[in-house]
């Protein structure tokens, strides 16, 4: 019985043993997914969990009875810091118009919210803005910030006056062609979007000019060769040849593809958001955003102002409406980024006038953090009402020298009604009211805004493109707009200020603190959306097809070249064959990083000779097997050496030839370790990065070694997106070796286990066996010691009974 319980105890130590030692292994690999998944902030700061975010205010929303904050983690909540509502999004702005309130996240897009329920409407997330923008007509022509009257009267000329096509007829021109003549003015633009819209005379002009053979835009080649042409194509072609034959600020096709977001992008450069009647206006911090989206909460519809339109960058900060109430039909916007501002009409989309930074006495911003809000004039002194007492109604009004109601006149001096028996009521207020005239044209729009940036103010009056007031406060008296993430200020002149750390204040007129609040930060969060990052950041679809190209090319190509060369070293007789094994097994020892600058100044010279050997698959695997060839002829040397003569004599004798002893006994024997040299070679081949990178000079023949390589000098600050890629390039091997261990495994492919494979391929003799046993289809074979017990065993064929061998 004791020895019963030692023996579990012994089995239960192993697999212990076994467990802790799996468990170190694979510890690398799970520190590299731990750190995958966490954020840079925490990983800089060596900080190997997830902590809790900085929760922000980036938004107040006044209600009916209070004010509520809106966070940047998507948390609606009241001043004192209880949750309200989570929309779960990450780096969110708000903006708020008389149906709903807006949030602008970078994980979920634009997302509608009902203040009245408190509850999430509907979301339109980044591929919804994506799809409109792909579908948004970029052929029409618009005016943009940058055309100038002269280019109308310019392009007018040339389409009136000038051939259609240089070569052909003179008399025949674009005018000629649509049967009107062009205006020299904006309406041009009117009419060759009128053009476009008219599939009989679109059709005539670009019959007309597919004649001419000798474009120099690729793009029109490609697209007269399309046969089934469709009607987006049509315009971009019309909008090609016109551009080459006519080029005008007007007619030059400005097309900007879409660049895919990635969220930690999205955070880090920030979101701007606008509100009115009827739209919503948003922008993203940074060049991979085509502009600013117009969305129009009654269509569901987005348009597009971009650097077509004469946007003059696509890096927006803030967006802000300098358009009175009055004015809903046509809404003006002021666009503020990197280099200056824009004044745009929503409606229309045009942009009127473009305003630089260090233009018209405005300092250099770009960078700074600007909080930009439409200038309110101060209200005017009211007028002081004569200082009589008025008598309306028996109600005494006494104006004061302030146009306030005068405190209650002692008895004396109050006047008695005709009866004279009673005193008259406690006075109130009662003020006629003034007719106010409609504003006129010129006051419809607000025409100055207050930037603030770190402890400074100025006011910027557009109208005339001036700085009126340009001041520094003292420190004592002046916010530290640095430091603030929202900021809102009621008509009273009380401010609700909102800090980066959670910190929420209310102050008075005089910025004197009579409220003091906190925002609760965030929830622990694993971030998931790394994976998704790298994905779009880097071409991973390429590189994984390269990657597995090559391997796989790399790998069958030296395992089955190394097949013959392994069984000639092994068997036959050969000049030289010693010293062959040598520099063979010599050549292994030898790092490869000698050979780089030889191959690469021998390759650059034919490639000046015209032989393309850069970017080509051909040269790459070629090199590549150079190199990994001794090293499978080394391994399939020792297999073959392994294997007893023996086998072979005895083949022959039954009357073999040694090609079919070779292909019919030899190589059914060592088909596992072929199997074997070719995960072993794969492996090697899939991080193989020093040939491939000096071979490789784009992502067209580039894998991913090559991949992680080129992300470390574009993403060395985030490391958490260098690990999600590592991860992903690691994938591959780790799947084709859960794909091969079952095959090993196996009794009818292989009759040996993993566990047993190393004690095999130290002792050769039991790997024969194994591999005999698998040859001749027997269940069992029992050890054996001598040549007579192997040749007991072997088929009738293999036999040679009448000799001794």
């Amino acid at each position: 019985m004791l020895n019963y319980f030692k023996r579990i105890n012994f089995r239960r130590e192993k697999i212990a043993v076994a467990w802790v030692l799996a468990l170190i292994s694979s510890l690398p690999v799970l520190f590299i997914v731990w750190l995958s998944i966490l954020n840079s902030e925490d990983i800089q700061k060596s900080v190997f969990f997830p902590q809790k975010r900085n929760d922000k205010v980036t938004f107040f929303v006044p209600t009916e009875k209070d004010i509520i904050v809106a966070t940047n983690l998507g948390y609606i909540r009241n001043f004192e810091g209880k949750e309200i509502l989570n929309i779960n999004s990450v780096s969110t702005v708000y903006a708020q118009n008389k149906a709903s309130l807006w949030a602008f996240s970078a994980n979920r897009g634009l997302i509608e919210i009902d203040m009245k329920d408190k509850q999430e409407k509907k979301s339109y997330d980044w591929n919804f803005f994506r799809n409109s923008y792909e579908n948004f007509d970029q052929s029409r022509f618009l005016v943009s910030g940058d055309v100038l009257p002269k280019h109308f009267v310019e392009l007018a000329n040339y389409l009136n006056t000038a051939p259609a096509l240089p070569s052909e007829n003179e008399n025949i021109t674009v005018s000629s062609l649509v049967g009107f003549k062009f205006f020299e003015s904006e309406e041009i633009i009117n009419q060759l979007n009128w053009i476009l819209a008219n599939d009989k005379i679109l059709n005539s002009i670009l019959d007309y000019w597919t004649k001419r053979e000798d474009w120099l835009n690729p793009q029109i080649y490609n697209l007269k060769k399309n046969k089934n042409i469709s009607e987006k194509e049509k315009h971009l072609l019309f909008r090609f040849c016109l551009s080459e034959l006519f080029p005008n600020e007007i007619s030059r096709v400005k097309f900007f593809p879409w660049q895919d977001l990635w969220i930690s992008q999205i955070v880090s450069s920030g979101l701007a958001i606008l509100a009115t009647e009827n739209k919503v206006a948003i922008g993203v911090r940074g060049d991979f955003f085509p502009g600013v989206a117009i969305f129009d909460t009654e269509t569901k519809q987005v348009t597009w102002i971009t650097e077509a339109t004469g946007l003059p960058n696509a890096s927006v900060q803030n967006i802000v409406k300098i358009s009175k109430p009055s004015t809903i039909q046509n809404d003006t916007i002021l666009v503020v980024h990197d280099i200056g501002f824009s004044i745009i009409q929503l409606e229309s989309r045009k942009i009127i006038r473009n305003v630089m930074f260090g233009e018209h006495e405005l300092p250099d911003l770009a960078g700074q953090n600007l909080y930009i809000k439409v200038y309110e004039e101060p209200p005017p002194k009211e007028k002081v009402l004569p200082n009589e007492i008025i008598l309306q109604d028996e109600i005494i009004v006494l104006p004061s020298k302030k146009g306030l109601p005068a405190k209650k006149p002692p008895p004396s001096q109050a006047k008695k009604t005709p009866l004279g028996k009673k005193a008259l009521p406690e006075p109130k207020v009662s003020i006629p009211e003034e007719k106010v005239p409609l504003p006129s044209e010129k006051t419809l729009l607000n025409r100055k805004i207050s930037i603030n940036y770190g402890t400074r103010n100025l006011i910027f009056n557009y109208d005339n493109f001036k700085i009126e007031q340009k001041q520094e406060q003292e420190q004592e008296q002046t916010l530290d707009y640095s430091s603030i993430s929202s900021y809102y200020e009621n008509k009273n002149g009380y401010k609700w200020v909102g800090y980066g750390d959670g910190k929420l204040e209310v102050l008075n007129e005089s910025n004197l603190n009579i409220q003091t609040s906190s925002i609760p930060k965030g929830k622990r969060t694993f971030q998931w959306n790394n994976y998704q990052d790298i994905i779009k950041i880097m071409p991973i679809g390429p590189f994984f097809k390269n990657s597995i190209l090559l391997s796989l090319s790399i790998s069958l190509l030296c395992t089955f070249l190394a097949i013959l060369p392994s069984y000639a070293i092994s068997r036959l007789r050969f000049f030289g064959k010693a010293a062959f094994a040598r520099i063979m097994l010599s050549s292994q020892v030898l790092s490869s990083l000698p050979f780089l600058i030889p191959i690469f100044v021998i390759f650059n010279i034919l490639q000046m000779k015209s032989f393309q050997l850069f970017n080509n698959f051909t040269i790459i695997i070629l090199v590549n097997i150079a190199f990994f060839l001794p090293l499978a002829v080394q391994f399939l040397f020792n297999m073959f050496k392994a294997i007893p003569p023996n086998l072979e004599e005895s083949a022959m004798i039954d009357g073999c030839t040694p090609w079919t002893t070779f292909w019919k006994i030899i190589i059914p024997i060592i088909l596992p370790s072929l199997a074997i040299c070719l995960v072993y070679i794969f492996l090697f081949a899939w991080d193989e990065i020093l040939f491939i990178w000096i071979l490789s000079t784009d992502s067209t023949t580039a894998t991913l070694p090559v991949g992680i390589r080129l992300t470390v000098g574009q993403l060395a600050n985030r490391p958490e997106l260098l690990m999600a890629f590592s991860i992903i390039a690691s994938l591959p091997p780790i799947l084709l070796f859960a794909l091969i261990q079952p095959l090993l495994i196996k009794e009818k492919i292989m009759p040996f286990n993993l566990n047993k494979l190393f004690k095999m391929l130290i002792q050769p003799q039991k790997l024969v066996s194994k591999f005999s046993q698998w040859k001749i289809s027997l269940k069992h074979i029992p050890k054996f010691s001598s040549q007579k017990d192997l040749r007991a065993k072997l088929p009738s064929f293999m036999r040679n009974e009448g000799k001794n061998t």
